[in-house]
């Protein structure tokens, strides 16, 4: 049985959204709201930049979002990642600011921060196999 890890990422936030809404949930809403928004841009640009570092080495279908793997193959890779990120990103982060959640927005951003990393040390360790530039 293959999963999918579009499904992982959202389930992810969503046990994390649980979580620090049980474990910090009256703390978490004393912060301030847009570093947390700050935080998620941030994570979908590190995202946006770990993903075409990622497929320079596996091509478009290293991609695990099938969504932006259609769109990579559209319209190339870093417009198809762009449109992507300008849409479905755009949708969310009014969500974000809509909702005033911090405990979304913080669920949110760790996860994109987690999957930019992974890509980065993907990227990392097929550097060192290849002994190429990433």
């Amino acid at each position: 049985m293959k999963i999918d890890p579009t499904t992982v990422v959202v389930f992810g936030i969503v046990f994390l959204y649980i979580a620090i809404r049980r474990l910090a949930g009256d703390y978490v809403e004393t912060l301030p709201g847009w570093p947390l928004v700050a935080w998620w841009i941030l994570a979908n640009v590190l995202d946006v930049h770990s993903t075409l570092r990622f497929t320079r080495y596996t091509g478009h279908e290293g991609e695990a979002n099938e969504i932006a793997r259609g769109a990579m193959n559209r319209y190339g890779t870093l417009r198809g990642l762009l449109i992507i990120k300008l849409s479905i990103g755009t949708v969310v982060t009014i969500a974000i600011i809509s909702l005033a959640d911090n405990a979304f927005t913080l669920s949110c951003s760790i996860i994109f921060t987690l999957v930019a990393a992974w890509n980065y040390l993907f990227t990392f360790a097929m550097w060192r196999k290849t002994n190429e530039d990433p």
